[in-house]
């Protein structure tokens, strides 16, 4: 009898995993330990996964985007073999730990038979759908104008025809480093009598035959000699990676949004200096600061945004700290080699990133400051200033703001005292390159040392009893 319970127990989980497992809404499946092994048998053409935390406001900004691509490429009209799926990583830490998933929101595509391939454009479903028409589904936009073809890439590779095999398996593991188009009728010419053309930016152009095997066109999408010896590449998702793990990396960026053309004289500039100096231990990028994953990303660090000027940086992972530097005065190929030349001799004051002081507020209430109001506030002799150090989608922060601002109330008729906080993320304190957020520093007045709150429980009482310990003459017993 009890075998018989177990068999039956055992063919009830077997149907119940091979049917369908999980539950789903809005065209979005919700996956889990074991489900994230079942789906990603069920679906090998494309497992679509965003991985997220339930504190996080970028996760919950993208969500609506996520849903309308979902929903479009589920329907008959814009169709795709792609799923979409959701892991919480708050409730699944094992599971997005052992896929390498430490950034909220991620959204990385899974095919059987490819290495998993990190979605880094616009966060918006318009880009989200075009992405995964592309590298999913063979689908390439029809252009005919040449300038379209280079907003964000070094090289474009310009086809005849949609079903061309060979360019489509070659194009899957380059996605990220060529553009992909199908030829409208003014650049047919461009192709001649040949079915596919490989074009960077300065016009050269290599036909290429719909015969070559894939691994020939990998090699000539990967190493087209024009390419060196002509632009320096856009940034690739594998050198942005290394900005984390690399303690060498002296990463060369130039910074452009899309309304700005890399035929440019400053981009020529930029061009010639790679050229002379890229065997040397400073990697060349341009980095489009309209892509909402890498460029945007990295633009914030230098406070850029799409309706900034071209400008160049630099980010130098010495000492496991991203030290960044910024080129002031025009950019041409002077000023970019002194710039150089300054960062190799150590002589390149660093760039502090400082964002706008939050408004006024009245006594009692949290102060937000910048980088720069930041260094004005500790260092006046008159105030004892306690230090909120915050990311926006850190959890730990999210649960600590209703106590930091009940704990600047209390303190709201001590006027020697001030509770502060600062977004790390948009601001650059030294001493304060690599912490763990929330970070709590007191600057108490008349004195050089400042005092870390080392413990774990941060509820009101033991911040109290804190700044009681610390600041002479403040009561424990603080006004209700």
């Amino acid at each position: 009898m009890l075998i018989k319970v177990l068999f039956c127990l055992a063919f009830f989980i077997s149907s119940l995993f091979a049917g369908y497992p999980y539950a789903e809404k809005d065209h979005i499946i919700n996956l889990g330990d074991p489900t994230w092994e079942v789906a990603a048998k069920e679906f090998p053409q494309g497992l679509f996964v965003y991985f997220y935390e339930p504190y996080c406001n970028p996760c919950r900004r993208l969500w609506p985007e996520l849903v309308d691509a979902a929903k479009a490429l589920s329907d008959g009209h814009s169709s795709s073999a792609v799923r979409f799926a959701k892991i919480e990583c708050h409730d699944e830490i094992d599971l997005c730990n052992a896929r390498k998933v430490f950034t909220f929101p991620s959204l990385i595509l899974y095919v059987q038979g490819r290495e998993p391939f990190e979605y880094r454009g616009a966060r918006n479903s318009h880009n989200i759908q075009q992405w995964l028409h592309k590298v999913v589904d063979s689908k390439y936009p029809t252009i005919d104008q040449e300038s379209d073809l280079f907003k964000k890439f070094s090289a474009a590779l310009l086809v005849n025809s949609k079903n061309l095999t060979n360019v489509n398996s070659a194009y899957q593991n380059n996605f990220e480093s060529v553009e992909i188009a199908v030829a409208g009728p003014k650049l047919k010419k461009k192709l001649s009598e040949s079915p596919a053309a490989l074009i960077t930016q300065k016009g050269e152009i290599t036909l290429l035959n719909v015969d070559y095997s894939p691994p020939t066109i990998n090699q000539l999408i990967r190493e087209p000699l024009f390419v060196k010896k002509s632009v320096a590449p856009y940034l690739t998702s594998s050198l942005y990676s290394q900005l984390s793990k690399d303690e060498n990396l002296n990463l060369m960026i130039f910074f452009k949004a899309l309304k700005f053309k890399a035929q440019g004289d400053d981009s020529r500039a930029f061009d010639e200096i790679y050229n002379q100096l890229q065997s040397q231990e400073i990697q060349f990028a341009y980095v489009n600061v309209d892509d909402d994953m890498i460029g945007h990303n990295l633009g914030k660090l230098f406070g850029l945004d799409s309706n900034s000027e071209p400008t160049i940086g630099m980010i130098s992972r010495l000492d496991k700290f991203n030290r960044k530097y910024k080129l002031t005065g025009a950019i041409n190929v002077e000023n970019i080699r002194k710039f150089v030349q300054d960062f190799q001799n150590n002589q390149l004051p660093r760039y502090y990133m400082s964002s706008s002081p939050g408004p006024s507020v009245k006594p009692g209430s949290v102060e937000e400051l910048g980088a720069t109001k930041y260094l004005s506030v500790v260092n006046d002799p008159k105030l004892n200033v306690f230090v909120q150090f915050y990311f926006p989608w850190c959890e730990e922060c999210v649960k600590l703001e209703p106590t930091w601002n009940k704990l600047a109330y209390r303190l709201r008729n001590h006027k020697n005292v001030k509770i502060v906080k600062v977004n790390i993320n948009e601001n650059d304190i030294e001493g304060f390159d690599n912490i763990k957020c929330p970070h709590l520093v007191l600057h108490p007045e008349g004195h050089d040392e400042q005092f870390v709150f080392e413990g774990a429980n941060m509820n009101i009482q033991n911040l109290q009893k804190f700044l009681s310990s610390k600041i002479p003459g403040l009561l424990q017993d603080f006004e209700l």
